[in-house]
């Protein structure tokens, strides 16, 4: 039984041998082209995915979780958070 490796995998080897040729920038069409040029089957799109979404760098920030802290700014509590408190 052969282990099929992963987009991700397929997508990172792509990366590492783009950048060990001295590449240090490239965009998802260049990407792509190089996972191509390597065998994968994976669809463009999820690819696509991996590489703008779950893989980069530069993405969006994610939402607001309930656990995440949100402050009231007022120069009072700024003041408190300044001297460490919570």
């Amino acid at each position: 039984m052969s282990v099929v490796p992963s987009a991700h995998a397929d997508v990172e080897a792509a990366a590492r041998s783009l950048t060990s040729r001295g590449q240090m920038l490239f965009s998802p069409i260049e990407l792509i082209e190089e996972v191509r040029r390597q065998g994968s089957q994976y669809p463009d799109s999820t690819l696509r995915t991996h590489i703008v979404s779950y893989m980069c760098m530069n993405k969006k920030p994610r939402t607001a979780l309930s656990i995440d802290k949100v402050y009231n700014w007022t120069w009072e509590n700024l003041r408190i958070l300044i001297a460490g408190g919570c």
